[in-house]
């Protein structure tokens, strides 16, 4: 929760041009700072953007499916490490699960990096400094952030830092089978 109210307080921080505070808005999971939060809060609707067409998208568009939104970054060595796992769990689950990875990284940038390392996943990003909806304030400020919904669009986890392919399958499963 600590961790939480600082992330919360480093965004409002982080809205001025300070750079120090911009360094800080940047920063990587460490094992110390992982967090894994059960929690039953209905997940508002909010707007990203499909990095290839760029075309609008909204969280809405996936009701009725299990969703993992995964806040990361190409900068994020973390990230890049969950990115086998996630891309196999979208593989094994195409009916019933969506996995939405969403960066706040310039669109070319991720496309490029797209050419090197494929994302399975919905590919989406937001501009940098969009005020995302408090269920998900702070998901910028220490990455990888973690989002697990379940078919009613509630979300049931926040996992703060990178996990394995068992780890997102055992959270995954049962959400999947009810």
């Amino acid at each position: 929760v600590l961790l939480i109210v600082t992330a919360v307080t480093l965004m409002v921080i982080g809205r001025g041009s300070d750079p120090e505070i911009a360094e800080i808005r940047q920063q990587v999971a460490t094992a110390g700072s992982y967090q894994d939060v059960k929690i039953a809060v209905p997940a508002p609707n909010f707007e990203f953007t499909h990095v290839d067409t760029a075309a609008p998208d909204r969280l809405s568009n996936y009701a009725g499916k299990v969703v993992v939104i995964n806040f990361w970054a190409t900068w994020c060595a973390p990230c890049l490490d969950e990115i086998p796992d996630l891309n196999r769990l979208q593989r094994e689950y195409p009916e019933d699960l969506t996995i939405i990875s969403i960066s706040d990284e310039d669109p070319g940038l991720l496309q490029a990096f797209e050419q090197q390392l494929v994302l399975d996943t919905e590919s989406r990003y937001v501009s940098f400094g969009t005020e995302l909806p408090q269920t998900f304030t702070g998901a910028f400020v220490i990455r990888p952030a973690t989002f697990v919904l379940d078919r009613e669009g509630v979300v049931r986890r926040y996992l703060l830092g990178a996990r394995d392919y068992d780890f997102f399958k055992g959270v995954i499963d049962p959400l999947i089978a009810s």
